[in-house]
């Protein structure tokens, strides 16, 4: 199965907690995707690609803008787990 769905809000649940399992998450798809035998799982893009998704005005420049937020979501976050535009998933049963 190949798979892409959005998730633009962040990430906000606890390491050492409750996981989000109600959302298309990381966790709440590796819970939908339970009955496959191998899963993997892309991130699609990181901060600003995300933040890309709330300035529809701005897509005529949107080949500059996605270079332009690759580079900073490169260079300002390392930690991409809370905030992505989305996530690819690559199943097999």
């Amino acid at each position: 199965m190949l798979g892409v769905v959005p998730f633009i809000h962040p990430y906000h649940a606890r390491q050492d907690g409750y996981r989000d399992y109600w959302r298309f998450s990381q966790d709440g798809l590796k819970v939908l995707c339970n009955r496959f035998q191998e899963m993997e799982l892309f991130k699609i893009g990181r901060y600003f690609r995300a933040l890309m998704s709330f300035l529809p005005f701005l897509w005529r420049f949107k080949k500059i803008l996605e270079r332009t937020a690759y580079i900073l979501d490169r260079i300002f976050i390392k930690d991409s787990r809370n905030t992505t535009a989305g996530y690819i998933i690559f199943a097999k049963k």
